[in-house]
């Protein structure tokens, strides 16, 4: 959301709004942003804690004890408190009281009224400040990426989580998406030696399942098209500009038919050559395990995989009906055997044809 404290400010000045109005320019600037945030993305829950992130209301909580939960912490009520005495306050009173260079006092006002009114739009009662800045999240992430600190923490399940929940809002099957990962992951697993791709990229696949049918939400006609207008739309925590273009891709290829790949393949991939080849044999694996897992998921836990120098042995129970993958199987896995080399077979256990 566009709510930053010095665009705020900016508009308030435009204004040319006096300190005592603050208050209510400040929710009515707000407003509509923080209405519409809850109605997508919060429904019925309710956010019991803020975490504040800022380089105004954060410092005067890390080092003045506002009530009896310690540093750095504070019930909404005690903020209402600060607020209402600093507004009887002068600059010069503020600045000192807060140990806050006094050409601050404006924009931690605001800062401090535009946390009051996202804590009361969101039911939330509790504030804490950790004490980092966006220069620590830049050096932390500066540094995990060359290697100099090992994190303990598993942002890949962040990411996940995050795209998980995107998920849900565009109304992806559940179920289809744990089957489609499944299938997915195994044949990311059993294709190392061709694709060499890491395990950065297969979590990128692993999001590609997630949202492989959010282009249904707009168009059940023009989902390639749709779902990737939706993920290029929508951040998620975790994942680049770059890597969220090729999950889009990935997803919008995945879902053309023959023809249409021949037809417009240069339309679906990036521009940078490295990306290109990544975008085709990330789509040619979810293509292919979109095919296997097109009608019922109990099938997915019967699919044992096996290689046979140029071929792709797909074994399946012999109680499972596999007419429509077998029906699908030729457009399905025209991608995969056009970038891997490789051509797929369904089998089912016992009998010795393909």
């Amino acid at each position: 959301m566009r709510l930053g404290i010095l665009r705020m400010q900016h508009l308030l000045q435009l204004l040319d709004a006096p300190p005592e109005q603050y208050r209510p320019l400040v929710a009515e600037l707000a407003e509509a942003q923080v209405e519409a945030f809850c109605k997508m993305y919060l429904r019925d829950r309710r956010m019991r804690n803020l975490i504040v992130v800022d380089d105004y209301i954060a410092p005067y909580l890390q080092t003045h004890r506002m009530g009896s939960n310690g540093d750095g912490f504070a019930e909404i009520t005690e903020l209402k408190r600060m607020l209402a005495a600093s507004e009887k306050m002068s600059r010069a009173e503020l600045a000192r009281r807060t140990d806050m260079p006094i050409e601050r006092i404006p924009l931690m006002r605001i800062s401090a009224l535009l946390i009051d009114y996202i804590a009361s739009a969101l039911g939330a009662e509790m504030l804490w400040a950790p004490g980092a800045t966006l220069c620590d999240g830049i050096a932390y992430d500066y540094a995990e990426e060359k290697k100099y600190i090992a994190s303990s923490h598993d942002f890949d399940r962040d990411i996940l989580a995050s795209a998980a929940s995107m998920a849900k809002r565009y109304m992806c099957g559940k179920k289809k998406a744990e089957a489609l990962q499944a299938t997915a992951l195994k044949l990311f697993d059993l294709l190392k030696k061709e694709h060499g791709l890491s395990g950065r990229e297969k979590l990128l696949l692993q999001i590609c399942t997630l949202l492989h049918e959010c282009g249904r939400f707009i168009s059940m006609l023009n989902t390639a098209e749709s779902a990737y207008h939706i993920i290029m739309s929508t951040e998620m925590i975790g994942l680049s500009h770059r890597e969220r273009e090729i999950v889009a891709q990935t997803v919008r290829l995945s879902q053309l038919h023959r023809d249409e790949l021949l037809a417009h393949s240069a339309r679906f991939v990036s521009d940078k050559s490295e990306d290109t080849l990544l975008v085709a044999k990330l789509s040619a694996i979810l293509q292919l395990a979109g095919g296997l897992t097109r009608t019922q998921e109990q099938k997915v836990g019967n699919i044992k995989l096996k290689r046979k120098e140029r071929e792709l042995v797909i074994s399946v129970s012999e109680q499972v009906s596999t007419v429509v993958e077998r029906g699908f199987l030729k457009d399905s896995a025209a991608l995969f055997t056009e970038v891997y080399g490789i051509e797929p077979f369904i089998r089912r256990k016992g009998t010795d044809g393909n």
